[in-house]
Order: structure tokens, then sequence, then C-alpha cells
């Protein structure tokens, strides 16, 4: 059974009111670094070399030898020089030849021998082809699988290259909380403990989620200048994570992340259905058209107490969501711009197919008055009652505060 996100982040609300302290560490205290600049290092040194005989330049040299080398070749030099001006006649049983031409005649000459060495010089790794080796990382298991990805630079290549085909751990629910720098996985089985680990920088993290798929996918304490890297990088690992349930809570966006965020749940728009937003800001970032671009949603919840603007949420998001083929499950609103028109919308939906049961949560938007959606559903005959409605075997719950 999925582990409920609301469930987990607000308890049982009441009163319309968010319960506070859920944490006790203060917020943003564990916050880790975006980028680790070791990594970076690390994978420059294991980019992709030329294989052969590396020449040494002794021209590198530096200190005592280096002084040394060109004290002789100074010598040498000038005891050549002087035996030709003595003695130029010695020079005239020698054959003189072009040293340029020399040298790229022998180069032209080696080249087949080179080439035989080199290889001589491949391990059998090197040997295999990119079908061969994409055969053996489909037998390694995921932690080896993310060990061979900074061997070199052409395996990772050929990891990433057929990511779908790679193995992959499952996880029930992935917690994501960069305010306090930790991630918390919970396993499949629901008889072992979550696990904690240390938030890793960003390229890190993305590698290790390209590896993983997770039922829900949980992100807590994102601040501005955290946006980008980090909803880019969920973004190119969204083959492989397919969530069905994403929560975002107590984010803080950039002004213009509005762009990032739909992009994110672009790439995941065949998995999701349930998306929920709690104490994000800005406001005006959670839209419409960020909604729409998901998809069809069974569920919906999008809360906050109202001191940082309204959601610009409006009927359009409902309306569409009550035309979707997939019945909706659950909408929980706080602080959005809908009105009656969508939420009417929302329970002839509904009443037409009642084959499961629902929820409908309004709380402070203004738009909405309970009695004028009694008043329009006794229009359109149905027998909507203050709590709600029941048909047949199922029930639909409404809750306006």
């Amino acid at each position: 059974m999925m582990i409920s996100v609301t469930a987990a982040v607000r308890g049982i609300r009441g009163k319309g009111c968010k319960p506070s302290g859920a944490h006790f560490k203060a917020f943003g205290s564990g916050r880790r670094p975006l980028i680790n600049e070791d990594v970076i290092a690390f994978k420059s040194r294991i980019r992709k070399r030329p294989v052969g005989v590396e020449l040494y330049d002794i021209h590198k040299r530096t200190g005592l030898n280096y002084l040394l080398y060109l004290l002789w070749t100074s010598l040498l030099n000038f005891l050549l020089t002087l035996l030709s001006w003595t003695c130029p006649f010695a020079f005239h049983h020698f054959v003189v030849k072009n040293a340029d031409l020399e040298a790229s005649r022998l180069l032209a000459n080696a080249a087949p021998i080179v080439m035989e060495l080199q290889l001589e010089m491949l391990t059998g790794f090197q040997k295999l082809t990119d079908l061969q080796l994409k055969a053996i990382f489909k037998l390694l298991d995921v932690s080896s699988l993310i060990n061979s990805q900074l061997v070199c630079e052409r395996w990772n290549r050929v990891i990433l290259a057929n990511i779908e085909e790679m193995p992959k751990q499952f996880a029930e629910q992935i917690k994501l909380h960069f305010d306090e720098g930790e991630v918390i996985v919970s396993p499949a089985n629901v008889h072992s403990q979550p696990k904690r680990m240390l938030m890793p920088p960003v390229n890190q993290l993305a590698m290790h989620l390209r590896h993983m798929t997770t039922s829900s996918l949980f992100i807590r304490g994102l601040i501005e200048i955290e946006t980008r890297p980090v909803l880019s990088a969920l973004s190119k690992s969204c083959i492989s994570l397919r969530p069905s349930e994403v929560y975002f809570l107590w984010c803080n966006f950039a002004t213009d992340g509005r762009r990032d965020l739909m992009s994110f749940l672009r790439c995941h728009r065949k998995t999701i259905s349930d998306l929920g937003f709690e104490e994000c800001y800005p406001s005006d970032v959670i839209c419409d058209k960020m909604i729409n671009s998901v998809g069809e949603l069974s569920s919906l919840r999008i809360w906050s107490d109202g001191r940082r603007g309204r959601y610009e949420v409006t009927d359009s998001t409902l309306i569409a969501i009550a035309n979707q083929l997939n019945p909706f499950h659950t909408i929980d609103l706080s602080n959005a711009s809908v009105g009656v028109a969508g939420l009417v919308a929302l329970i002839k939906a509904w009443s037409a197919a009642p084959n499961r049961d629902a929820t409908i949560c309004i709380g402070n938007c203004p738009a909405v008055a309970k009695n004028k959606v009694l008043i329009e559903c006794a229009n359109a005959n149905i027998p909507l009652q203050s709590r709600g409605i029941r048909i047949g075997k199922h029930s639909l719950t409404l809750c306006c505060m």
C-alpha cells in the first residue's frame, strides 16, 4: 500500500489550519552544497584518452635536472659548431639529410607498428563493443552499475544510452529534504525501516535517481537558487523514476521557476496521477498552465495560509479534471482562485459515473459559496446535501470552509 504523503506531511488538518512544528530542526540548518567540486575533478580525470605509448617531453623537466640538460645541449652545440668551422672537410664524407622530411617518413613507416602496439595494450573490456557492454551491464545490480558509470566516459555513455533497459531499484517513497540536507528512502518492504542518508550534490543525486523507480516523490525545502539545478537534474532522470505521486512542501521557487517546474512535471506527465503543493511560493508559479502540463490527475492538493498571495488556479483546472476520462479521487484546494462553476462541474462529473468514493475540500476561496453550489446542483437534479452526496455504494464528501 502506498505511503500517504499528505498524512505524513501534515497529519489530520482541522478547521482549515496547518499544524506547525512538525520538525525540530531550524529551516535550512542542514542544507548541503549543490555542486561537489571533487566529483567534477574526478570526472575530468577519467575522460577517454587515446590508447598508446605516451612520449615523455623532456622540456617539462624542472629544477636541477632541467638546468643540467640545458648546459649539456649548449656545450654539445658549441663543440659541433667549432668542429665544423675548424675541420669543414670532414663533413663532406657524410650525407646531410632534411631532418623534418626524415621525421615524417619515420612516422609514416611506424604507423602500422604503433597501431599493433595499441591493440595489444587494450584490455578485454576495451575490446568489447557497445552491445556487448550493454549485455554485461544489464546483469549488474544497481550499486555496481552506478560504480561502473565512474570508470570511464565510454561506459557512462553506454549506460545512459540504454538507461531504460538497465536494472532499477524500486522504492515506495523517496523524500528529498533540501532544508535539512537528507534523503529518506522507504523500501518496498513495509517491514523494513526507511533509510536516511545525507543529501549528495545535485549531480550525484541525479546519477543515483536514474537507477531508481518510486511510487511517491516528496520534495521539501527548495529555495530560489536551487530551483533550476535541482529540477533540471530531476528532469534528466525522469525516464526511470516514474512517480505516480509528487508533492512539494515549503518550497520557495525562483521568480522565473515556472518554466523549470513545468518542464519537470511534463517529463513525468505519463505517470503522475497525484500532485500536491503546500506552502509553495511565489503563488503565481502555481497556475492553470502548470497543472494542465501534467495531464490527467486523480488527486490535486494545493494548500497555503494565504499570507503570501492567492494561487492562480481557476475553474478551468477543475473543469479539465471533470472532463477527463479517469475519475478524480481527491480535490483539496485552499486560497485558490476557483469558483462555483468549477466545483459544480466536478460534482456533475462524479454523479454521472459514481464508481469510487471521492472528496472535495475547498477552503478560503471567496468565490465559492456553498449555498450557490447547492442551488446549482438542485437545478441539475443532483441531490447534493450540505456534507455531500451518496449514490449507490459510493459517496462524495464535500467540505467548504
